[in-house]
């Protein structure tokens, strides 16, 4: 078996992949509306929020992984705007992959890496 997503399947399957889907759905249900708006970080550069916050808590809940080191295969796909081109994220930081993949254009801030930038795979 093996998982792979983009956008929020990317962050739910990493989530899964690293055994931590309970904890994550416990974060989920405590959240109330004041939380909610808690998380939202407001840009004003290429998206609407920066996202620090919510995958900051996310980061909190899966560690500091990679990908290889996960219990079952993952990748995780993002969309390289620069070079208009598909990444595809099977090593390397489990949450940095998961955030480049659910950087939804005009909503999330995208990822720079180095001469990339990157966005939600789901594009291409």
């Amino acid at each position: 078996a093996c998982i792979a997503g983009c956008s929020m399947g990317a962050v739910v399957g990493g989530i899964y992949a690293a055994g931590k889907l309970d904890e994550y759905r416990n974060w989920i249900e405590s959240l109330d509306y004041l939380d909610v708006l808690r998380l939202v970080d407001v840009s004003f550069r290429l998206g609407a929020i920066r996202g620090e916050k919510v995958f900051g808590q996310i980061r909190k809940i899966v560690g500091e992984i990679n990908i290889e080191e996960l219990r079952i295969p993952y990748t995780a796909v993002a969309t390289d705007l620069t070079n208009q081109q598909e990444i595809w994220f099977q090593e390397g930081c489990l949450h940095q992959a998961m955030r480049a993949s659910a950087a939804i254009p005009s909503l999330f801030t995208p990822v720079m890496q180095g001469n990339r930038m990157l966005v939600d795979g789901g594009l291409l």
